[in-house]
Formats: structure tokens, sequence, C-alpha cells
């Protein structure tokens, strides 16, 4: 898994805001995101409610995951960190997502 440097200053950006409040088992629900709901948003990937093959496509796509590969294989830390301690601040996950290898 790797970025692009710029679009992983810009996501832990928007994490560090205080714009988004962490969520858990959707992209986006009740005003909440998952850490990849946020990457969707810096991304201009139009979000959906629920994890559909449209944005688990274009997250991997953004994060050089192979597109065949499951969400389990490459993606697994982060949602479980996002949605297994969720303190609605992204405290677990934002040293995962800093320590992403950049393009």
């Amino acid at each position: 898994m790797k970025i692009e440097a710029q679009l992983k200053q810009d996501w832990l950006t928007a994490l560090k805001s205080g714009e988004y409040v962490q969520g858990t088992s959707h992209f986006m629900s009740n005003n909440k995101h998952c850490c990849l709901g946020v990457l969707c948003e810096v991304a201009k990937i139009p979000l959906h409610a629920q994890y559909d093959a449209d944005n688990w496509d274009g997250i991997k796509k953004l994060l050089n995951v192979d597109a065949n590969a499951s969400v389990e294989d490459d993606l697994d830390e982060l949602w479980k960190a996002n949605d297994g301690q969720c303190d609605g601040k992204y405290t677990v996950v934002i040293p995962l997502i800093e320590a992403i290898p950049t393009t």
C-alpha cells in the first residue's frame, strides 16, 4: 500500500482538523465518517453511506492496492483500527496513516 504524498498530507490534515467526527461501520453515517470515508471526501470520490464497491475501488486506486485484492488483504489494519478503537477523533488511525509509504 502506498499513497501520493500530497493526498496523504491532505488526508491527515482533514482527520486532525476537527471537521470530521469518527464513525464506524460505514464510510459516512449520521454525519460521522470512518477514516476511509474522510479519504473519499478529500479525494472527491462521490461518497455513499454504505461500504459499496465504487468506494472500495476508488480507495484501492488511491492507496495503490491491487484491484483484485480483498479489502481484508490490504486495508484490514485501517478499517479494524477505525471501527474497533473509535474515539471520535481518529487517534488510533492517524499513526497508521502516517506510516503509509508515499509514492
